[in-house]
């Protein structure tokens, strides 16, 4: 196997084993660091039980894979494959695609991406939650290098047909194939859904594009997607004469919902003795969900005894997202809200336009 050849200078970064929540990785992130080396980067989309991404990672040692996989169980089996198999150049991301795609890849990163034949959705009704839909092809040909391949393969004609159309409204990409499509890839690593359906005698279809030279090509338009930053720690300071036990008994779990964002309050907690309170929160929005708690705690002074800080709790990692601060910004309103003598001393939140859409928020 090729020796790895450690990267100058890496940035910083938490160091992980082969898998991570992809809510834990830098946006974006600077995969040489990760790796400890700098080679090609190839990017598998959904990769299930990981048969072809072992394989893939196995025939090219000099290649640095990346799977990206919702799946928490296929995640810990490929985890164990990989493990298995001896393979230092593959890690795995527990995360969704799109996420990756628009926080964690930077734009013109990926020397080639595989999608391997994802959820055809056949039902009309759930036709929209398709992930090669014409704006997640956009993103995806975004983060290809010029001369990056996107390898795309389904079992669905359907299917086939719809990312064929698609494919070919797409900037920036051109078809390898002089049809919409082949039958076989010689040489290809087939997945285990891959190999049943071959098995069987059913047909599958691939499609093999390439990201143009920038040269050669237009100026690829931004993906419709929001952009990938990550804000400052929203936290905000209030006076109140309330104590805590009476704003806990003034709080009730409910559901704020104005697009972009769904913020679920879940419930509330006091830390004995009572220094502090913690609300529960799930916070929806475009790309990403998050499990986060909501501190309200003493500022720590005596000088000021009626002084709250109203902040995000450090467990789990919490992401300061334009929903994270939508969710500081109601619990600061409602706070202050509880009683006439309530004063906002502080407020380090960024006001976010919630005028998008239902279907802007689900895309």
């Amino acid at each position: 196997m090729t020796p790895y050849a450690i990267a100058d200078q890496p940035a910083p970064v938490p160091r992980f084993g082969i898998s991570v929540n992809g809510l834990h990785l830098h946006w974006p992130t600077r995969w040489p660091d990760l790796f400890r080396r700098d080679a090609p980067l190839v990017l598998e989309i959904g990769f299930g039980s990981g048969h072809f991404l072992t394989d893939l990672a196995a025939q090219h040692p000099d290649w640095d894979l990346i799977g990206v996989e919702r799946s928490y169980y296929s995640v810990v089996e490929t985890e164990g494959r990989v493990t298995k198999a001896g393979l230092p150049n593959v890690r795995l991301i527990y995360a969704d695609a799109k996420l990756v795609l628009a926080y964690i890849c930077a734009p013109a990163t990926m020397d080639a991406i595989y999608v391997n034949f994802p959820d055809p959705f056949p039902k009309k009704a759930h036709a929209k939650r398709r992930l090669l839909t014409p704006a997640t092809l956009a993103l995806l040909t975004s983060r290809l290098k010029p001369g990056g391949q996107l390898t795309i393969a389904t079992d669905v004609v359907a299917y086939a047909e719809s990312v064929a159309e698609s494919l070919t409204q797409t900037a920036g990409l051109h078809n390898l194939h002089t049809t919409r499509w082949v039958n076989a890839i010689p040489g290809r690593p087939p997945t285990r859904y891959e190999r049943k359906a071959l098995d069987r005698g059913e047909p599958c279809y691939y499609f093999e594009w390439t990201r143009t030279a920038s040269a050669e090509s237009p100026e690829l338009p931004p993906p419709p997607f929001p952009q990938p930053v990550e804000l400052p720690m929203p936290n905000a300071i209030i006076s109140t004469p309330l104590t805590f036990d009476q704003m806990a008994a003034q709080f009730t779990p409910h559901i704020d919902h104005t697009p972009p964002f769904r913020i679920h309050f879940l419930g509330l907690y006091q830390a004995q003795p009572y220094t502090a309170l913690l609300i529960d929160t799930f916070v929806d929005e475009p790309l990403i969900e998050q499990r986060v708690g909501i501190l309200i705690a003493r500022q720590a002074t005596d000088r000021f005894p009626d002084h709250f800080v109203i902040r995000l709790d450090a467990l789990g990692y919490p992401r300061p997202t334009p929903g994270t601060h939508a969710a500081i910004a109601l619990i600061v309103d409602w706070l202050a809200a509880l009683h006439p003598d309530s004063k906002i001393l502080h407020r380090a939140i960024q006001d976010t336009p919630r005028e998008m859409n239902q279907d802007e928020a689900e895309s």
